[in-house]
């Protein structure tokens, strides 16, 4: 069925069901909340269609910039999901579920889509109940600028956030992916890559040989919505 479709590559099982499968599974509108990928105040929509286009299949493109701006049609190409452009050059590749599918852009940025289906998100509804976001396990509400983005206005391209609570890294920006590791509460990392997606911020960073990713916004015992990670360490650390 289409709701084995959980993982960065397709997996045999996966691939063994019917094309028509695959399609019923991933058509539809997607969205990248990240502002690298829209242009000016738009974000970049892509509506995955089911009609055949040549050896792919139609693709709606709203508001899309960047990397993504030549999108015209989507297939599978060496067992992931690819978004093509002109003359079936990829312009990135994915994996992922029926509701987020995250990957890497032709020129090396990752990227992250959303699907685009009205469901009002769990972490939306707790914020809305709570009235903010806590930090960590306190009980006090985070400033509204801890929500963003640590590497905005950074000119170095690099930023050290301190991680407020022991946050689990995941092999993509997906809470379904692969744990690679953990940092502990109170730890000081240095994150290079971030991107917005409809849950809030996820930031890559480097653990030795390994790449993994941090979520900053969660849910504490599935009720009350916090940041994991605030945007500067302290001096000494």
């Amino acid at each position: 069925m289409a709701a084995a479709l959980s993982c960065a590559l397709w997996t045999t099982a996966a691939l063994a069901q019917s094309e028509t499968d695959l399609v019923a599974a991933f058509s539809g509108k997607w969205k990248v909340f990240d502002a690298r990928f829209g242009k000016g105040d738009e974000r970049c929509v892509l509506d995955l269609g089911k009609t055949s286009v040549e050896q792919n299949f139609s693709l709606g493109n709203a508001g899309c910039g960047g990397e993504l701006a030549g999108a015209a049609t989507w297939g599978i190409v060496d067992k992931q999901l690819a978004l093509l452009g002109g003359g079936n050059l990829v312009l990135a590749r994915l994996g992922g579920n029926q509701r987020r599918m995250t990957g890497t852009t032709a020129g090396g940025l990752p990227v992250i889509l959303d699907r685009v289906d009205g469901t009002v998100d769990r972490l939306d509804t707790a914020v809305k109940t709570s009235g903010c976001y806590f930090l960590g396990f306190t009980n006090k509400c985070a400033p509204k600028e801890e929500l963003g983005d640590p590497l905005v206005g950074d000119s170095a391209g690099s930023k050290k956030i301190n991680v407020i609570v022991n946050l689990n890294v995941r092999a993509e920006a997906r809470d379904d992916a692969g744990i690679v590791g953990a940092v502990p509460q109170g730890a000081c990392v240095e994150v290079d890559t971030c991107l917005t997606a409809s849950d809030g911020v996820w930031c890559q960073a480097q653990f030795g040989p390994k790449t993994g990713w941090l979520r900053k916004t969660a849910l504490r015992k599935e009720r009350w919505p916090i940041i994991t990670f605030v945007n500067k360490c302290d001096a000494k650390q």
